[in-house]
């Protein structure tokens, strides 16, 4: 695959620039822990991929902290907790807290050199500004997010939506790459829409796939890296 060939990288956020597992974790262990749940952090990622994922797919239109709010209320309910308000606001108020992995800002500064970077993610808009505004700071050509899509992935029409969006830029989709931690909700669509893919393997010394479901089918993506700094440093040394 020739690098020089893509115009533009399209970004999934949380997951592969940020790490979510960590902000969610920071919100649900504190939690487990003042309900006496003896439950571990991997479970806990796990019930929440779980639910997320169904919650989305009933309420497309809802914004993101919604969908974290029901998060939490289901999350309680299974586990046998009492819904508590206070928990699911702190959950839905926490995506801007979310930290940036270490490599994540640097690796986008030298992409910026050489691509339009692209975020499509499930978000809601102002979830994402501020996470920008106190964990990236970095100017992105799009942000495309499930708020303004209507939908959220693994859904197919984010992808075409992308896709669409970017040749009224005049970026063809064989000129876009799709870069990814998430299986289910990134390489798979991705791949079945025929986008290339850069996977980003951030749990590659974890177990399962923490909170993503699992992909749901096998999936061959075109790169593989650990982190964004790795591949940043190929992009680098390919120009």
């Amino acid at each position: 695959m020739e690098l020089k060939n893509f115009k533009a990288l399209s970004f999934d956020c949380y997951g592969t620039l940020v790490d979510w597992e960590k902000g969610i974790a920071d919100v649900l262990l504190p939690w487990a822990s003042e309900n006496n749940l003896s439950v571990s952090k991997e479970a806990l990622l796990e019930h929440f991929a779980g639910i997320e994922t169904v919650v989305q797919q009933e309420n497309p239109a809802w914004k993101y902290p919604k969908v974290l709010e029901e998060v939490a209320a289901r999350l309680s309910d299974k586990l046998g907790v009492k819904v508590d308000p206070a928990f699911q606001e702190k959950l839905a108020q926490s995506v801007g807290d979310w930290p940036a992995f270490s490599d994540t800002v640097e690796a986008l500064k030298e992409l910026e050199k050489h691509y339009k970077l692209i975020i499509l993610s499930n978000i809601s808009e102002e979830s994402f500004a501020q996470t920008n505004n106190n964990q990236l700071g970095i100017h992105f050509f799009r942000v495309l997010t499930a708020e303004r899509i209507g939908t959220y992935k693994p859904d197919l029409n984010n992808f075409h939506f992308l896709i669409d969006h970017l040749a009224e830029e005049g970026i063809k989709k064989e000129e876009i790459l799709h870069v990814a931690q998430s299986l289910y909700h990134d390489m798979v669509p991705a791949t079945d829409i025929g986008l290339s893919t850069v996977w980003i393997n951030r749990r590659q010394n974890s177990p399962g796939f923490g909170a993503t479901p699992a992909p749901s089918r096998p999936v061959e993506v075109d790169l593989e890296f650990p982190t964004m700094g790795e591949f940043a440093n190929y992009v680098k040394k390919t120009f």
